[in-house]
């Protein structure tokens, strides 16, 4: 939105893609870690019925020419 101000680029943790398909493939087993291991459970559902859309936001975002990115 403001590429203007933008100097450089740092991703911490990002997302990736062929984890989310993994756990999409594996959805009883990682359903049961996520149930008995985190109390707020309905807030990783929320996010990740979200996740496609925001995958799909990422691939048609474009970082400017000249600003670095650090992974």
């Amino acid at each position: 939105m403001y590429p203007k101000e933008v100097t450089g680029m740092v991703l911490i943790d990002p997302s990736q893609e062929t984890f989310d398909d993994w756990t999409r493939m594996h959805r009883k087993l990682s359903g049961q870690l996520l149930t008995n291991r985190l109390p707020g459970f309905q807030g990783v559902r929320d996010e990740s019925a979200e996740v496609n859309t925001s995958y799909q936001q990422a691939r048609a975002s474009k970082v400017p020419a000249g600003v670095p990115v650090i992974l």
